[in-house]
């Protein structure tokens, strides 16, 4: 690298988020790219449409991105927030839903930008050469069209990848809703998403809420109340498990990134903004498998279990009768859509 990479943290305080946002783009001269981009694309943390579990911190803060809408609006670029389904039909999160309940409908009242569902975007194939996993992969128009993509990430623990950040969040573009056949490899699966949309990027950290334990939807809410900025993906990922007390080396995907795709070191940062990552580090519990987790995550390693385990048929006709004791075991679960697809 020719020279120290920048990242910016800011106290969040909701009477001046725009401010912190204006701030935060200002520093990377931001204004810059959005006057040339045709379209510019953000992609949100929207894994959830379940209210106990939005309102611990899973989905990205409905203020930091009504901000980021308004930064966007003084340009005239056409701005999309975009987002892939999850799940089946039975069982999962729906978009619309968590939109709604989120109030970023409502927001179209004061801001000009489109909702793409990645999921039934028109798709393109890329190739990867040198992918560690993937040779090629199905992506929505949207989002390879896209000139910048705001990444609005969480500040949480992950059962399956450890932390879920700006990389991770970036795996919510590959629109199959079952995404999960990737889990079994999920590190090299995130590893080679962002070396797709990697080099235009810019990341928002949504550190106001985050999840230690159970995450990235069941855990416990942390009030971390900080705002990141970044124009490199893999170095706020680094920062950020700094800050959430883990040690960037183990995170595999990551690691993965920084040794295959782009190359970066956490102690050549220029910290801005005005906290550093050391006045709100704090150690994050860490995400526990137990038993039957440990198991989920070896069927995950058969593309056909896969399939098998989350068709609407078996989802329907038996996960949904024992819904109470999967909850339990698993620490909490999507949304169960089966009595309303009964009434269709």
């Amino acid at each position: 690298m020719s020279g120290p990479s920048k990242y910016a943290l800011y106290r969040y305080d909701p009477g001046r988020v725009f401010d912190i946002v204006s701030k935060g783009f200002e520093l990377f001269q931001l204004s810059q790219k959005l006057r040339q981009a045709s379209l510019v694309m953000i992609k949100p943390n929207l894994v959830s449409d379940v209210e106990e579990y939005i309102c611990n911190g899973s989905n990205t803060d409905i203020n930091l991105i009504e901000a980021v809408l308004k930064y966007l609006s003084d340009f005239p670029c056409r701005v999309v927030i975009a987002e892939s389904e999850t799940g089946s039909k039975v069982k999962g999160r729906r978009l619309q839903r968590a939109l709604d309940f989120m109030g970023v409908m409502a927001l179209k009242s004061k801001y000009n930008f489109d909702v793409v569902n990645l999921t039934y975007d028109e798709r393109k194939t890329v190739v990867l050469k040198k992918g560690l996993l993937l040779r090629k992969i199905d992506l929505g128009k949207t989002s390879l069209d896209a000139d910048l993509i705001i990444n609005m990430p969480k500040l949480k623990t992950h059962k399956y990848a450890t932390i879920t950040c700006a990389l991770k969040n970036m795996f919510g573009c590959v629109p199959d809703p079952l995404r999960v056949i990737y889990h079994r490899n999920i590190h090299k699966a995130v590893a080679d998403i962002n070396s797709i949309y990697f080099d235009k990027t810019f990341v928002v950290l949504d550190g106001i809420r985050g999840m230690e334990g159970q995450g990235p939807l069941f855990g416990t809410p942390v009030d971390m109340n900080i705002v990141g900025f970044c124009d490199d993906s893999l170095v706020n990922d680094m920062v950020c498990a700094k800050i959430m007390g883990f040690d960037p080396k183990e995170i595999k995907h990551v690691e993965l990134f920084k040794k295959y795709y782009y190359p970066a070191a956490i102690d050549n940062v220029e910290f801005a903004g005005e906290i550093r990552p050391e006045d709100v580090s704090r150690k994050f519990v860490r995400s526990h498998k137990n038993a039957f987790v440990r198991v989920e995550e070896q069927l995950m390693r058969s593309r056909t279990i896969v399939r098998i385990l989350h068709s609407d048929f078996v989802r329907r006709h038996f996960t949904y009768h024992f819904r109470g004791i999967f909850k339990k075991l698993r620490g909490g679960s999507y949304t169960w859509y089966v009595d309303e697809n009964n009434k269709q």
